[in-house]
Parts: C-alpha cells; structure tokens; sequence
C-alpha cells in the first residue's frame, strides 16, 4: 500500500483535520483534509507515530447524522378539509447520506495497468468510501465492443473480436466489500480491435437496469452513482465533431430502430439522477470529449452533473475516485419530499425543493394534506420522504382519519403503517453553512 493512502485512510477515516505539526513528530508531512503528500520509505514508520499522538493530543469531531423532524403527523378530517405542518429537515455532516456506486471498467487490451491498479486497490477504496459514507453499496460492470465487423456513412471497421462482450454485470450491488473485490479482480482482458468503444451501450444498460441485459440493482433509496473507467472516444456519429461509427444498440445490428446516440443517452441518466464519475486514460482530446460528455458536460452537452478526472498514471486511481466520490456526496444538489402515486393528489408542499444544500443545513417545507372529495371513511396512512440526489434523509409518517364516507372508485385505506399520535411542532433554526437556494 502506497504511503499517501495509508496518510489518506489514517487522517480522513478518522475525520481528524490538522492545520499544523504535531508535537515531536518532525519529518511526518501531512496536510488535514487534502490529498496527501507522498513520503519516502524512510518516512512511513512514523505514520504510526503520528497515529498515536494524535489520538492522545485531539479528539475527532463526531459525524452528525441528518434528521428529518416531525416523524409523524396525524390528522382526523372529513373529505375536502385541509390539515398543514411543517417539515424540517437536517442534513448530516456527509449530506447524501447513502450512495450505490458501480465500478464500470473498459476491458480491452489498453487498459491493463488501469486495471491492475483496480484490482489492487478495490478493497481499500471501498473502504475509504464507506468511511465517508456509511450507507454505501458497490458493483461492477464491464465491457469490450460489440464483436464483429460494423458499417456505417463514414466509418467502417471491426469493433471487437468474437470473445468481446458489449455489456456484462459482474457483481450486483451488494454491501460486501469483499465479494466486489473478488469479482474485480475476476475480470480478465478482452481485445477490442478499433479504437473507440461502447460506452453509450454501457450508460444505457446502467441506466435500464434490466434483468433481461443484466441488471446492476440499483437501490431506489440510495444516490446512484457511476465509476466509469476508459481510454477512448465513444462509438457515434457526431459526438463533439467526431465520427467512430455507430453504436448498434441491443440487438447488435447497425442502422436499425434500437442504435444509440450517446447524447440522448446521457441525458437519460442525467433525468434519472445517475451520475457518472469519469476517469480518462486516454490522454487524447477524443477520450476527454467522450469522458467530460458523460460527466461535467462538454461543449454545449451537459453531462450528467457528475465529475471528470484525466489519469496520467494508474496509481493516481485510488485517490482521484476518493476525491471525486467525496464531492458527490458533500453537496446535494436538489433536496425534496416525495409522496406515494396513490397519494399524490393529497399533499402539496412548498417550496418545490431546494438546490445545492451542504452539511449541517437546515431546510424546511410547508405541508398540507387534503382529503379529495368521495374518499371512503377509514384510516390512511402514508410516507413523506425528504430526498437529496435520490438518496431518502427520512419520513414523515402521516396517517389520517376520515370519519365519513364518500365513495371514490378503487380508493382504499392505504395498508402501510399504523396510526401515530401527533407530534408537536418545535420552532425551526435555519442554518446555512452554505447557501441552499429554494427552488419555487
């Protein structure tokens, strides 16, 4: 394990931030809570040294875990009467409190030293991750090309050999570390032939996420969250002025209704809240227009809202994925409620939502729950989910009372959680360590 890791996981898994020396530690070079300077053999055996001082000299700051307050409300009403409250919720000191992240690996011959620093490193990064973020899930996906050779307007060429795979999930997502470790350092090494690859095919089966084509599992209560890995432009034909064919889609066959233009596709993922975090081997202007497309945005294509990272060397990998999962989850970039669909026509709330809120913040909507009109007498109850990036905060429990009939079609008492007693609402605090911007 190379020593700048060892500092990052020591430091940061601890959530201990240093802004100067430790005493009688001289030659132990650190920098609390940034990536860490690389240090001679000569150097590491005070690593431990270091540990222990500052475990005897400062106390780590406790992580807060968010809250979403009240955790239940209740309401007795006839159908057409209104009942409001209001919901206040926290944010931790890691926002997004839980993210499944998808390691997806290019496989073709290229990427060899990519891939073996991977395989070294899948166990530590993960952990490092799930250091930050406890609620955390990994999977692995990967890919070649599509075998065979493949012909459209201005560019013709065999994209992969008859072994490639397009699109493989490996490992579901699974909270067992070890498990992902195993099926990473599983993957062996296809060919490829032509230069670029199916990264649109892989984004959209991420995307689809179909037991048909192989399903990764996403969580719905998690950020979902890509580690794209590669080294070339992506199969289409117009992408950022360039043509590499296209990409034939699922049934493998060029120029029919199913091909997939890599722009739509990323646009998918970014309306679905999936984010791709890039990392581009290919030192090329091809690779880091296909790279930055699918994550920052490039040109006048968005991306997903994601992050990008230019690799010059392959131990540069575990780091850079840290660094980027951690903005991932240090800002949320949309924070709502969501309501069941059968319920949906019962609630209103204000603001719609609020952007770009940080740790430790406090935001707060107004609720109102109406009973429609024709509603059946009986008990009802429902979740309000608080949700930042796709991620659930918390719940609000409603349940409320109808005490006289009115038949709707097809309505009935929603068979959920029992009645709660209502709480009382305590005065809210605003915080705002950073700016959350509320969205009308």
């Amino acid at each position: 394990m190379r020593p700048s890791w060892v500092m990052r996981s020591l430091w940061d898994g601890c959530s201990i931030t240093l802004t100067g020396p430790v005493p009688g530690a001289q030659g132990c070079e650190y920098l609390g809570g940034q990536q860490m300077k690389r240090v001679n053999t000569r150097r590491v055996a005070f690593l431990a040294f270091c540990g222990v001082v500052a475990s005897l000299l400062l106390t780590p700051a406790a992580a807060l875990a968010q809250t979403v307050e009240p955790s239940s409300f209740s309401a007795t009403l006839d159908p057409g009467e209104t009942a409001c409250f209001e919901m206040t919720v926290t944010t931790g000191t890691t926002p997004v409190p839980s993210a499944d992240i998808v390691f997806t690996i290019d496989r073709t011959g290229s990427m060899w030293d990519e891939i073996d620093e991977v395989k070294e490193s899948a166990a530590d990064i993960m952990t490092a991750i799930r250091a930050v973020v406890p609620d955390s899930q990994f999977g692995v996906a990967s890919f070649m090309d599509y075998p065979g050779f493949y012909s459209y307007p201005g560019y013709a060429d065999i994209y992969g050999e008859g072994d490639d795979v397009a699109y493989e999930v490996n490992q579901q997502v699974t909270d067992d570390i070890g498990v992902v470790a195993t099926a990473i350092n599983s993957l062996w090494l296809g060919s490829g032939y032509d230069w670029p690859q199916d990264y649109t095919r892989v984004l959209y089966e991420l995307k689809e996420d179909d037991p048909a084509y192989g399903a990764i599992g996403w969580r719905g209560t998690a950020k979902k969250i890509v580690v794209m890995f590669g080294d070339a432009p992506t199969h289409d034909l117009d992408f950022a002025g360039y043509n590499y064919g296209g990409d034939p889609g699922r049934d493998a066959v060029a120029e029919t209704a199913d091909d997939l233009d890599f722009e739509t596709v990323v646009g998918e993922l970014l309306a679905e809240g999936i984010r791709v975090v890039a990392v581009d081997s290919g030192g090329s202007p091809e690779s880091a227009a296909t790279f930055k497309g699918m994550s920052i945005g490039y040109d006048t294509a968005p991306g997903t809202g994601g992050q990008y990272f230019e690799l010059a060397n392959a131990p540069q990998i575990p780091d850079a994925v840290l660094d980027m999962i951690e903005a991932e989850v240090s800002i949320i970039e949309y924070l709502t409620l969501q309501v069941p669909a059968e319920f949906q026509d019962w609630v209103d709330f204000t603001p719609a939502g609020y952007e770009n809120v940080g740790p430790e913040t406090t935001v707060v909507f107004d609720v109102c729950v109406t009973v429609p009109a024709g509603t059946d007498a009986g008990l009802y109850t429902f979740p309000v989910d608080a949700t930042g990036d796709g991620a659930v905060l918390g719940t609000t429990e409603v349940s409320i009372t109808v005490p006289t009939t009115g038949a709707i079609p097809g309505m009935t008492p929603y068979a959920g959680i029992g009645a709660a007693a209502a709480l009382g609402l305590a005065g809210v605090i605003m915080i705002r360590r950073r700016a959350a911007r509320q969205v009308i």
